[in-house]
């Protein structure tokens, strides 16, 4: 909430780690960005299913990133549509990822596009109450 000024980010932990200091200036960069448990028992509902991934890709600049994204589904859905959404969520992260630099790449999560790209792409394939981002830790 701190870096955006938003107060809808005040449940996510982000974990810096110090790389270089210069003239009184530290210079840092993102190891970790987490969702407080607090917030994940606040988003589950009752009648909608709860999918839960983790997996590895990597950055334009070869940064292997694990992504851990929650998505919560408007009703019940069956298990087949609960792999398709998996995979294609994977495909989704993948390309985003491969566009970007890891710098580019955490501020699109921080600030919530890669969630609302992977809630607009898999629109078609299944309706998606909410994409949240669970944890990002550089590998």
């Amino acid at each position: 909430m701190a870096l955006t000024r938003d107060p809808k980010k005040q449940s996510n932990n982000i974990t810096f780690k110090i790389t270089e200091y210069k003239n009184n200036v530290l210079h840092t960069e993102v190891i970790n960005i987490s969702l407080q448990t607090a917030q994940l028992k606040r988003t589950t509902r009752k009648d909608k299913t709860k999918i839960e991934d983790s997996f590895v890709v990597d950055t334009k600049d070869n940064v292997k990133v694990r992504f851990k994204p929650i998505l919560l589904t408007k009703a019940e859905t069956s298990k087949s549509n609960l792999s398709g959404l998996r995979k294609l969520t994977r495909e989704i992260v993948a390309r985003h990822s491969k566009a970007m630099s890891y710098s580019q790449f955490i501020n699109e999560v921080i600030f919530g596009n890669i969630q609302k790209a992977i809630r607009n792409d898999t629109k078609q394939f299944y309706p998606l109450a909410s994409c949240i981002v669970k944890k990002i830790e550089k590998l």
